[in-house]
Formats: structure tokens, sequence, C-alpha cells
């Protein structure tokens, strides 16, 4: 797990349901990097016009078509 989060992003939120969202997708990461010979699983957050983005990379094998539409 690679995590690049700048010490100075501060997002007003409600952390409990952040931190479960952060779970699910990290644990969706996991799971689909399991069984792969690369597994490279990346959290990040930065401010862009003054909302913090947060993603959450990972190195699996895309998601088919018709579930990202």
């Amino acid at each position: 797990l690679t995590v690049d989060v700048p010490e100075a992003i501060v997002a007003r939120c409600r952390p409990t349901p952040v931190a479960q969202i952060l779970l699910n997708l990290l644990g969706n990461a996991a799971d689909a990097v399991r069984g792969h010979p690369v597994r490279d699983i990346r959290l990040r957050a930065e401010k862009v016009d003054g909302v913090v983005r947060i993603t959450v990379r990972d190195s699996g094998p895309p998601l088919p078509a018709h579930v990202v539409k």
C-alpha cells in the first residue's frame, strides 16, 4: 500500500462514513489484486479547486465494461 496524503490537507466531513467508504474501497482493491503477480494499491488525497479529492487505485484487472457504465 502506497499512501500519498500531504499533511496540510484538511477536509471538513463526517469522519465515520468517510472511513467506512475508504475501508470498503481498500478492501475491494485488496480483492482485485489477490492472486496477481503485481499487487499495488495506492491511496492519494489532493486538494482541487478547494475540494479534497481522494482516490484509491490498484493494479488488479479492469472492471468489465458493463460494470463501468
